[in-house]
């Protein structure tokens, strides 16, 4: 009857409720910390994982054994499998759970930097330039700005290797965010600007008009 009741745990204790990639602002590096969280059950003692990697063959199975439900395993970002299993607190040990996926992806970005939200533009231009940047993240090969025009309704992208861009923009309003992609091209969260860019055209200085009499005004030529 006890080991019925393990076997009923270890069903429903498999339960990874996400992935928080753990920043690192002193390096770039292809490893990344991977939230694992398990079913809280009464009466264990110990919880362990098991987790192999399906990209690399190679790879050993990497085994972890704890008091705690929540697990934070460093692993190069690729695709993995893993399995679990408890040990109550009378020494019983359950039987191992079926594999299920497991995705480390690379860690999102941070400190996205803008020089300006909102740029003007001349009447003899056409794009206006504007810089972002951001910190590098762990597990990323290169970079996808993506570029979501509000008012026609269209989305577009630009890729980097670099942790920084400089985009042309036209007349209109965009949102904005960037997302880090691992070398198998495994991505992470879209992370957005906290404000919307806007492009306008600059606004032309008022006329100063001189009168010479009653029925001439003369003004002062201007670039714009």
């Amino acid at each position: 009857m006890k080991n019925s009741a393990i076997v009923v745990f270890v069903f429903f204790m498999l339960m990874v409720a996400g992935f928080r990639i753990e920043a690192d602002s002193r390096k770039s590096s292809s490893i990344v910390g991977v939230d694992i969280e398990l079913e809280e059950m009464p009466k264990v003692k110990f919880y362990e994982i098991e987790i192999q990697s399906t990209t690399t063959k190679k790879e050993r199975i990497q085994k972890f054994s704890q008091q705690s439900f929540l697990f934070n395993p460093k692993l190069n970002v690729g695709n993995y499998q893993m399995r679990t299993r408890i040990i109550t607190d009378r020494a019983q040990m359950g039987p191992w759970s079926d594999w299920t996926e497991l995705l480390a992806r690379p860690e999102g970005v941070e400190q996205l930097m803008t020089t300006s939200y909102n740029r003007s533009l001349r009447k003899d231009r056409s794009l206006a330039e504007v810089d972002l940047s951001w910190q590098k993240a762990n597990g990323a090969d290169n970079y996808v700005v993506w570029i979501e025009d509000l008012i026609n309704k269209k989305m577009g992208f630009k890729e980097t290797q670099n942790s920084s861009i400089k985009l042309n923009l036209k007349l209109g309003e965009y949102k904005i965010g960037v997302q880090s992609v691992s070398k198998d091209r495994i991505r992470s969260e879209v992370r957005y600007f906290d404000n919307t860019f806007s492009v306008a055209k600059t606004k032309l200085p008022a006329i100063k008009l001189d009168r010479s009499n009653v029925n001439n005004f003369q003004w002062r030529k201007q670039k714009e």
